[in-house]
């Protein structure tokens, strides 16, 4: 599934509650930067990594996990992806946004068992999540709370792209013929042009897109998400 301006790629992995069914497993979500190969994962219920290796995902990758809250449909299939992830030569720390207890359960786990990853983990507090975290050049997470019988979490996930274009229709006007003085102003670089200085910024138009999606923890109160999904173009809950 692919957001409206095609930024973003989401395969549900699992969307089963509770309990996995023949045909469901339980919770985990797979967003994806459509311009490059990094993704996101939310949630990791028990069986997530056999649907990442169906959706033939990399956790090369991954780039960070969030988990909504500490339910085990929604958290018990992360120290198994953690530890296949080494065991898959991964090297690149990474990021994990999550309950404190997420965190203790995987260092204890990881204690008891024996498991040394090869690669080191980034833990944010999910509650010291609601300002916007920079994850890659170009996406980045936010945590909004939520209602449940523990506490739950919504969380943002926001792809910007950066891109220089060169105002073709002014260099047109000014009588500049298409060629080398095109491609040095398009690397930033000024050019003289009919005893003139032709400088790089003046005709260096800079256009940002941005996709906003939302997705949500188990959650008794809709209204909690009214502010979140003001600049959304999509909300899954």
């Amino acid at each position: 599934m692919k957001n409206t301006n095609n930024m973003l790629h989401f395969t549900f992995l699992g969307t089963s509650s509770g309990v996995p069914t023949l045909t469901r497993n339980v919770s985990a979500l797979a967003i994806r930067n459509n311009k490059n190969k990094d993704w996101i994962l939310v949630d990791a219920g028990e069986g997530t990594q056999h649907r990442i290796q169906q959706a033939k995902l990399s956790l090369q990758s991954l780039v960070a996990i969030c988990i909504t809250h500490i339910h085990g449909d929604h958290c018990y299939g992360l120290v198994g992806l953690l530890a296949s992830a080494g065991m898959n030569t991964r090297t690149a720390p990474l990021t994990i946004i999550a309950p404190k207890e997420i965190q203790q359960w995987i260092e204890a786990t990881a204690q008891l068992t024996d498991l040394h990853l090869p690669y080191s983990l980034n833990f944010i507090n999910v509650n010291e999540a609601t300002q916007i975290h920079q994850i890659t050049d170009e996406l980045s997470i936010q945590a909004h709370p939520l209602s449940h019988r523990v506490p739950s979490f919504a969380f943002s996930i926001i792809a910007q792209y950066t891109q220089k274009k060169l105002d073709t229709q002014a260099l047109i006007q000014l009588g500049v013929p298409k060629g080398k003085v095109w491609g040095d102003l398009q690397q930033g670089l000024d050019v003289q042009f009919n005893e003139q200085t032709l400088k790089a910024v003046d005709f260096i138009q800079i256009q940002t897109q941005r996709a906003h999606a939302i997705v949500g923890g188990d959650n008794d109160r809709p209204e909690f998400l009214a502010q979140a999904c003001q600049d959304a173009q999509l909300l899954i809950h």
